[in-house]
């Protein structure tokens, strides 16, 4: 019988850091780490400054649809690949955390490119937003983490404070070796929380 992990996805622009934890809190482990690409390189990154700099409203709809739509193939691709490879390590993911602050994003382009702090912001859900679709497509349940929780939220789940927490995140990344930065700290986090939670 298969054991259980969960991965756990601090998100960028275009691209997210991944790491899988099995063992919960008593005795966790990484079992998997990767940066995971999710769009085409040939398309922009930041699709609505991208659309910023066109004047016809239907091309900029158009460039942010088309990253939109890549997007989400790629994730989907990601997230089974993922799948596929703990399972090919003997083991389930149970669970898929998505750092993330949820936010409402208007449908109209126009209405994003009016505000530049939504442009930012739209652009940041968008990937985040594929990645939860492709989890859900795929069966998987998944957490959406509010960056600014995760403190409370591995208190409450794992019941750890910071230091602990931190020494925890600390003695993996010495298992694993570089790259250990915050984003594979906060998604190992992440995993772990999304662990319990399965």
């Amino acid at each position: 019988m298969a054991s259980t992990a969960a991965v756990g996805m601090s998100v960028h622009t275009g691209w997210a850091v991944s790491v899988a934890i099995a063992g919960g809190a008593s005795a966790p482990a990484v079992v998997l780490r990767r940066r995971v690409e999710l769009l085409d390189p040939a398309l922009p990154r930041a699709p609505y400054h991208a659309a910023q700099d066109v004047d016809d409203p239907a091309e900029q709809a158009r460039i942010v649809e088309e990253v939109v739509a890549d997007a989400r193939v790629r994730a989907g691709e990601q997230v089974l690949a993922l799948q596929d490879e703990l399972g090919g390590a003997g083991y389930d993911l149970a669970s898929l955390a998505v750092l993330g602050q949820p936010r409402s994003i208007p449908d109209a382009v126009a209405k994003v490119l009016a505000s530049h702090a939504l442009m930012h912001a739209a652009e940041g859900a968008l990937y985040r937003d594929a990645l939860v679709e492709a989890a859900v497509d795929a069966g998987i349940p998944v957490e959406l983490v509010p960056p600014k929780q995760l403190d409370d939220l591995v208190h409450d789940h794992l019941g750890w404070d910071a230091a602990a927490a931190a020494g925890a995140v600390a003695a993996l990344g010495k298992t694993v070796g570089s790259p250990w930065q915050k984003d594979h700290k906060h998604a190992a986090l992440a995993a772990l929380v999304a662990l319990e939670l399965a």
